[in-house]
């Protein structure tokens, strides 16, 4: 893969489900209007809000080149992120989410 183009994603919601959500749905809204194949992500959870008025909110970046035919092979496209059966939770110190894409 050639150097990356790094691009920088803040995303902030009312739950920790609705924060998943919007990082994934950035990430793909960047994947299709920039053309790019994701090399790399990385993320830092910045607040999960413990009560009702305190919001989530997440920075990162992806690190990406330009989508080439000729270097890369396209299988399958995700459209969206369902949230048919979308959930996440804790257990001690691991989070685990469950969601379904659309392709």
């Amino acid at each position: 893969m050639e150097k990356g183009e790094k691009i920088e994603i803040e995303v902030e919601a009312d739950s920790a489900e609705e924060l998943l959500r919007s990082w994934l749905k950035e990430i793909l809204y960047v994947i299709e209007d920039q053309a790019l194949v994701i090399r790399t992500f990385h993320f830092e959870i910045i607040s999960i809000g413990k009560q009702q008025a305190t919001p989530c909110y997440l920075k990162g970046f992806l690190v990406g080149e330009p989508f080439k035919s000729s270097r890369h092979n396209f299988c399958t496209e995700i459209k969206a992120i369902t949230r048919h059966d979308f959930k996440i939770k804790k257990s001690f110190f691991i989070w685990k989410a469950n969601l379904i894409f659309d392709v």
